[in-house]
């Protein structure tokens, strides 16, 4: 791949969209039963790929960290893309003209790239009621998780502590699906911030996580879109970077099923892409 790569997270026989900036990534290669013809988050010996029941995608993330070589990287999912295009946030077949369609093209993102340091997703309502994001996560999950997330994030980076509790408490939208562009660089700065955190957590609670039901399982996955907000709160203050954020594309191959699923799901597009 070339100087931007993008890897899309892949778990299962899936349709596969590629270009000069996409690469597919089976996340969980490890323990899957399935065999994709793409780059692994196993491959090489510093991979934490049979995590990925509770880590989610994170696990490509871990290898997008240690192995990835190119100047910008970047994470999406084969149901989820971002949108440099428009404000259109559901599309229902990955055909030819689908990456065009919506600009998911090496010289549009790094235009983009170019006055900003990073590309998230729009910032989302959890639910319709006003809800900040702590409030939402422990309608959701279970909130000593993260109590004790909050508790090593102010033990280890005290500076980031003193953002951490505040943007959770305080705000109401949120970044969502651990999906970014940026430098390396910067992907590598936050990355290992949250491992750091996350694998100091897992420590403390994993015994009884590995007995929750398969979907609260996943429970680094969830905590690390928490610290999403919290680690780019934080550098939007400290260092004044500027965030790019554009609509998330949600694929449902059905538009009969997105209609109905529409009014069940529990993230909203707030307003139009907005800049920060």
């Amino acid at each position: 791949m070339g100087n931007l790569t993008i890897y899309v997270c892949h778990h299962a026989p899936a349709k596969v969209v590629a270009n000069e900036v996409l690469q597919p990534i089976h996340a969980g290669a490890k323990i899957s039963p399935h065999k994709l013809d793409m780059v692994r988050d196993d491959d090489g010996d510093d991979n934490i790929s049979d995590k990925n029941r509770y880590f989610c995608e994170l696990t490509a993330a871990y290898w997008i960290w240690k192995h990835a070589k190119a100047e910008y990287v970047g994470m999406f999912h084969y149901r989820r893309f971002f949108n440099f295009k428009n404000d259109h946030t559901v599309f229902h077949r990955l055909k030819d003209s689908f990456l065009g369609k919506y600009d998911i093209t090496q010289e549009k993102i790094m235009e983009i790239l170019k006055d900003y340091d990073v590309i998230l997703s729009c910032k989302m309502l959890h639910f319709k009621r006003k809800m900040s994001l702590y409030e939402a996560y422990n309608k959701c999950h279970n909130v000593n998780d993260l109590e004790k997330m909050l508790d090593i994030v102010n033990r280890k980076y005290p500076q980031i502590g003193k953002t951490a509790r505040k943007t959770l408490t305080e705000q109401y939208t949120g970044y969502g699906a651990n999906m970014m562009v940026c430098r390396k660089a910067l992907f590598d700065e936050y990355y290992s911030f949250v491992f750091d955190v996350l694998f100091e957590l897992e420590k403390e609670i994993q015994p009884e996580v590995a007995t929750r039901s398969r979907y609260q399982q996943r429970t680094y996955g969830f905590l690390a879109e928490r610290l999403t907000n919290i680690f780019f709160e934080y550098k939007k203050q400290a260092d004044g970077i500027k965030v790019k954020e554009v609509p998330i594309l949600y694929w449902e191959e059905s538009p009969w099923k997105w209609c109905k699923y529409k009014f069940k799901r529990v993230w909203k597009k707030v307003g139009k892409s907005n800049e920060q």
